[in-house]
């Protein structure tokens, strides 16, 4: 099992994650976005992320708006949601959806916990993860420390 303190959760990779900061550019400002990606092999992908937005930001936009826009943000030009719905953990809001591109499929699950939001992810070329990889992945995702 992988845990991530300060980001406040726990995932199981089926390997070390490689860990990746990235800027984001928004309307209030640069944000930085906290990655961990296990690649599995040259076609699969893991990968959960954080990012942490301005409070002012947060309050500015209905939770569902905050993540459909992740939704997009995510997404290559181009792409088709396959299947989308809403979810939660812990009683936080959240969106699953499922999106294809040129080949590459998608799965995410996002969530909005306060002000963070986080993306957990599978992208596998040629098709979508089997059910009992994707259950085993998504379901081993835990939010930690929000005590």
């Amino acid at each position: 099992m992988f845990y991530s303190g300060l980001g406040k959760f726990k995932v199981k990779f089926l390997g070390d994650p490689r860990v990746k900061l990235d800027p984001i550019q928004t309307e209030f400002g640069e944000i930085e976005s906290m990655s961990f990606i296990y690649e599995r092999n040259i076609i699969e992908t893991y990968m959960v992320a954080y990012t942490d937005y301005p409070s002012m930001m947060v309050d500015a936009s209905a939770p569902m708006a905050l993540l459909q826009g992740a939704k997009e943000g995510s997404m290559l030009d181009g792409a088709e949601i396959d299947m989308e719905q809403e979810i939660e953990i812990k009683g936080y809001p959240g969106l699953y959806f499922k999106s294809t591109f040129d080949g590459i499929y998608s799965e995410y699950k996002l969530y909005l916990v306060e002000n963070r939001l986080y993306q957990v992810a599978i992208l596998r070329d040629g098709d979508y993860a089997t059910p009992a990889e994707s259950d085993e992945f998504f379901n081993s995702f835990q939010l930690i420390g929000l005590d």
